[in-house]
């Protein structure tokens, strides 16, 4: 059969009888819906209502017309992807379980070495403590047999000097441990071919006196947060739900439209 070919409508060609192009349609119906509301910016009689609600028919049932149609190409690869997840899944929860148990051994040891280094950082600051009194000492010592040797009498002025110097060179190499000591008391696990694991402080803020938070934020901004609101909206509405009525402190308003 000899196909004829039809510029106004390719899908009146035979077999090429496809479904009609559910974006151009609903474009279509914008610019018809946008036309009509430009020659009409004001609905003041029935016979205007009554032919809004004709375009805004149409609109809603184009808007319905393309969620069909979106939703019936995407709902295959909404499967397909939750299939590939699955697949995987398989896997890598049990996998992330295990690593996780490794994890927390880890992290077990990680900070027993660092409760071991922070007593070797305490001894060595202790340590410290006692070769800087040790120094201040000697060097006291060295000063006082200058003074004493330079009044007449006999003192070993080298020995004294020999002291300090030897409590000094304590004094320093102290620092440099307690310094090492202090710097290494965070456990950390090297190997592997990734980066060390070390245990993380994690800052976890609890709320004791909401009252007071409100009211702290605002003496400094002058109005709750919006996400604040939106918080207390949610427990207000499940306050209602649970207790069948509002909690104090809370205004209601209808609006029809």
């Amino acid at each position: 059969m000899a196909q004829v070919d039809n510029a106004d409508n390719p899908r009146a060609v035979p077999g090429n009888n496809g479904p009609p192009d559910i974006i151009d349609d609903a474009w279509t119906v914008y610019r018809s819906v946008a036309e009509w509301m430009e020659g009409a910016p004001v609905i003041s009689d029935e016979a205007t209502a009554r032919e809004a609600k004709l375009f805004w028919d149409r609109a809603k049932a184009a808007e319905a017309d393309l969620e069909t149609a979106r939703d019936g190409r995407v709902r295959p690869l909404n499967t397909q992807v939750k299939e590939i997840n699955a697949e995987f899944k398989k896997v890598s929860e049990p996998l992330g379980r295990l690593r996780a148990e490794l994890q927390a051994r880890m992290a077990a040891f990680a900070l027993a070495e660092e409760a071991r280094k922070a007593k070797e950082a305490a001894e060595a600051r202790r340590i410290l403590e006692e070769k800087e009194a040790a120094a201040r000492a000697a060097e006291q010592a060295e000063q006082e047999a200058k003074e004493d040797a330079a009044a007449g009498c006999v003192v070993d002025v080298g020995a004294a000097i020999g002291d300090a110097d030897e409590a000094f060179a304590e004094y320093q190499a102290a620092r440099v441990d307690a310094a090492r000591a202090e710097r290494d008391v965070k456990g950390r696990i090297g190997g592997g071919f990734g980066r060390a694991f070390s245990v993380r402080t994690t800052r976890t803020l609890t709320i004791t006196d909401p009252v007071k938070v409100v009211v702290a934020l605002l003496e400094k901004t002058g109005r709750v947060p919006e996400k604040v609101t939106d918080a207390l909206l949610t427990a207000v509405r499940d306050f209602e739900k649970t207790f069948g009525s509002l909690p104090a402190g809370v205004s209601v308003e209808h609006v029809r439209g």
